[in-house]
C-alpha cells in the first residue's frame, strides 16, 4: 500500500511527538494504529524539522543480552559402577530388619 502522508483537517486527529513536529498524518496501517510511520518520521526529516540521526542518539543503544552458556563437547555416560558398591549396596540391605525378624 502507498503511503500518503498530509497535513489533517483537523488538529486534534494528530498525536503530538517530537518525532512529527509538523503534526502530519499517513494513510497506511502502522500510522492509524500508533499515529506515527516511516514515511511521516521521512517527510519531516525532509522539510528539515527534525534531524534522525540526533534522535537515533538520544534513543541510544538497546542493551544486548547476556550470551547463555551452553555445554561444549560430547555428552559422557555415566560410568558403570564398581562391584565395591553393589557389595555395599547388599550388606545395607543385610542390615535393615525384615517382617520375618519382627514375628
Amino acid at each position: 500500500m502507498m503511503h500518503k502522508v498530509s497535513v489533517p483537517e483537523e488538529s486534534t486527529s494528530c498525536l503530538p511527538c517530537r518525532v512529527n513536529p509538523m503534526g502530519l498524518i499517513c494513510t497506511c496501517k502502522q500510522a492509524r494504529k500508533t499515529g506515527i510511520c516511516h514515511a511521516i518520521v521521512a517527510v519531516n526529516h525532509r522539510c528539515g524539522k527534525i534531524n534522525i540521526a540526533s534522535e537515533l542518539m538520544k534513543m541510544g543503544k538497546k542493551k544486548k543480552k547476556k550470551a547463555v552458556h551452553r555445554a561444549t563437547g560430547r555428552r559422557q555416560m555415566q560410568p558403570e559402577s564398581s562391584s565395591d558398591s553393589e557389595t555395599d549396596e547388599e550388606q545395607t540391605l543385610s542390615d535393615l530388619p525384615t517382617s520375618s525378624d519382627e514375628d
